[in-house]
């Protein structure tokens, strides 16, 4: 199956993203953390980056796509940098560095999202793979991963429980 035809994203490819994006949350919000707790290597094999910059701004699940594609790149870096597990080949692609470099959005909440995965990419870029931890740019990192869990996956819930609240 391929993720995009010609220009055009194909519906099984938008509806496996999806399916994916939301296993994802379910794990992060099960966990209350951002991070891998199991072995992901083999659900997360398409290049999801091609997402970013692809996607029609005027669809309405392009934010939740967008911001689901980032959390599963910065957890990709986080089990890199963390467990030394070098098993998603994706973010060592350059299309995925640029995509994640060009990457912009008019949400607030998803800029900085984009801002903290540069900040992962750039830990993994310019240092040593066994010492990774000891940078002063994976501290400034690991200081944004609770904002990110409660902006970006709890409020996904949050959001979730208004709409149904409201029908």
């Amino acid at each position: 199956m391929s993720w995009r035809s010609g220009d055009q994203m194909s519906y099984d490819c938008w509806l496996q993203t999806r399916a994916v994006i939301c296993l994802h949350f379910h794990e992060q919000m099960t966990n209350g953390r951002i991070g891998f707790t199991r072995d992901f290597s083999r659900i997360f094999r398409q290049p999801c980056h091609q997402f970013l910059n692809s996607l029609p701004a005027e669809e309405h699940d392009t934010p939740f796509i967008q911001r689901g594609v980032l959390l599963i790149l910065l957890n990709m870096v986080l089990a890199d940098i963390r467990e030394h597990v070098c098993d998603f080949e994706e973010i060592y692609t350059e299309p995925c560095a640029i995509a994640v470099r060009r990457f912009a959005s008019p949400d607030n909440v998803t800029q900085r999202l984009a801002d903290v995965v540069r900040l992962a990419f750039q830990v993994i870029q310019e240092t040593n793979f066994h010492t990774r931890t000891e940078n002063p740019d994976y501290w400034a990192l690991e200081s944004q991963l609770k904002w990110g869990f409660e902006a970006v996956v709890v409020d996904y819930y949050r959001s979730m429980l208004r709409r149904f609240g409201s029908t």
